[in-house]
């Protein structure tokens, strides 16, 4: 699959789950966010090699879920729909609360 096709996949996943109304896929710096939201950056590939060459590739995602909420049951919900996911960390910052995730996403 394509990367702009398995981006637009990811996307709409986060659609579907229920309650997230925003995603913004790696925005710039001029795009003010509105609140409670996802956003996705790229993070990198994790690559599995034979024969000197790349065989198998994931594409992993830095993924922010960012609310004013104290208490949001969100992180369940990312867990349930998204079978390479982990949780690293919360954070505030702003009066805003950060869930960072990696995500692979084929």
């Amino acid at each position: 699959m394509a990367l702009k096709q398995r981006t637009d996949e990811l996307i709409n996943r986060f659609y579907a789950i229920p309650n997230v109304k925003r995603v913004y896929y790696e925005p710039p710096d001029n795009v003010r966010m509105e609140y409670p939201c996802v956003r996705i950056n790229r993070k990198s590939m994790n690559q599995r090699y034979a024969n000197n060459k790349v065989y198998m590739f994931t594409p992993a995602y830095d993924i922010y879920y960012i609310t004013k909420e104290s208490d949001d049951p969100m992180t369940e919900k990312f867990m349930r729909e998204f079978e390479m996911i982990r949780h690293n960390r919360t954070y505030h910052k702003d009066n805003l609360r950060y869930e960072v995730y990696t995500l692979y996403f084929k």
